[in-house]
């Protein structure tokens, strides 16, 4: 959560880095920018699953909060698709 915007970057890439080779990272994450390279998202709230699955259905129906106040809002970018 201390990331600042070259941390972030930094992440992005070593996520992408994994990726390129077949791998699986997981991250956890309070910010919406965090999740702008990954494939899947899994929302939990007090060790719960609230919701799964392709990160543009996920950020899609995550826009009202969730048991506690939670709200992802999508990128402009991701906005526009």
């Amino acid at each position: 959560s201390n990331l600042d915007a070259d941390g972030e970057a930094a992440l992005t890439a070593a996520i992408q880095g994994v990726r390129d080779r077949g791998g699986m990272a997981i991250v956890v994450a309070h910010r919406p920018s965090a999740l702008q390279s990954l494939d899947q998202i899994l929302v939990m709230t007090n060790g719960s699953i609230q919701a799964f699955g392709p990160k543009n259905e996920i950020m899609t129906k995550v826009t009202r909060p969730i048991s506690v106040p939670l709200k992802v809002v999508p990128s402009p970018e991701e906005a526009a698709l």
